[in-house]
């Protein structure tokens, strides 16, 4: 038999001595609703003139359930850089996903690797990664971000010095094209958590009142170039013989790319940040968790709750 749901702000019992009976066959339940911020892993870069990692993908909306709702998620992992080629590919971000493990399942897209030397086109991802420097004839092509979660990285229009790639994508802006070309920027979203407690978190980068999330990751360079990772947790570009700078934890950050030059050859790209996910909700409820390895919180802002989930993969369960 379907179930009547008996909703009602107020019953009034004060000229009812007896006890009050809800009738049989329906149900009382509390809605409640959840607003969440997924980020997925952001993608590596490698040592050849590569070019920047791509952020990972970034889902932000609500959601309604009842009381006694359990969500599974999983934090997405950045990928890892690698050293000059052919010693291997650097890695796209994984991604990070919440799931009610009936109805509801929502995956941000792990970030998109910059393009190497001998495979010097971008990956898709969240972001796409930037095109790399030092093809045969031409640079690389930016990969493709995920719709609505991302954007693609630049591509390489030349290849010439200073053998730069291009920038990787960002949740907020494309990577830009040509050698060297920009970081894509990320997204501000201070309307999730404030600034305060994100840097009470240590998630996000925080600029002035704003919390930013998923900036694309610089390019590599053997000589020169403008490389700075996106606003967001981008890692910087670098110009040989340096490092690539690796993307911020809990941002999402594309890894920076590095250049290299004959003979040595023995720097690395930068690894992508780890995602988080964040969850908002009101302020009368309480949240129970199990099995993550690192999480933050819940603050109280105003008349809501902010839960931060760091590390791991785990469950959150919400009652009154």
């Amino acid at each position: 038999m379907a179930l009547t749901k008996l909703s009602t702000d107020v019953i009034d019992l004060s000229g009812n001595t007896e006890a009050l009976t809800i009738p049989k066959g329906t149900t009382s339940d509390a809605s409640l609703t959840v607003d969440y911020l997924i980020v997925a892993g952001g993608g590596a870069a490698g040592a050849d003139n590569d070019g920047g990692g791509g952020a990972g993908g970034v889902l932000n909306d609500t959601v309604s359930m009842t009381d006694g709702t359990t969500f599974t998620l999983t934090i997405g992992e950045g990928g890892v850089g690698i050293g000059t080629y052919p010693t291997g590919a650097a890695q796209n971000g994984d991604d990070s996903v919440l799931t009610d493990s009936a109805s509801l399942t929502l995956t941000a897209v792990g970030g998109g690797r910059g393009g190497q030397r001998g495979g010097a086109n971008g990956q898709l991802g969240g972001s796409g990664g930037g095109g790399g420097s030092y093809l045969a004839s031409a640079g690389g092509t930016g990969g493709a971000g995920t719709a609505g979660q991302g954007n693609a990285g630049g591509t390489v229009d030349s290849n010439t010095s200073p053998y730069a790639g291009a920038g990787g994508g960002g949740a907020g802006g494309a990577g830009g094209a040509g050698q060297a070309g920009a970081a894509g920027i990320g997204v501000d979203k201070s309307s999730v958590i404030n600034s305060m407690n994100a840097t009470s978190a240590s998630v996000g980068e925080v600029s002035g009142s704003g919390v930013w999330f998923a900036g694309g990751g610089g390019a590599g360079s053997n000589s020169s170039g403008t490389l700075s990772g996106g606003l967001g947790g981008g890692g910087d570009g670098v110009i040989y013989p340096n490092n690539g700078g690796n993307g911020t934890a809990n941002t999402g950050g594309g890894g920076g790319g590095a250049g290299s030059t004959a003979p040595a050859r023995t720097n690395t790209g930068g690894s992508g940040g780890r995602g988080v996910i964040i969850l908002r909700y009101d302020a009368t409820r309480t949240t129970t968790t199990s099995g993550f390895t690192t999480e933050a919180g819940p603050y109280t802002e105003g008349d809501y709750k902010v839960l931060v989930l760091k590390q791991g993969t785990g469950t959150v369960t919400f009652s009154e």
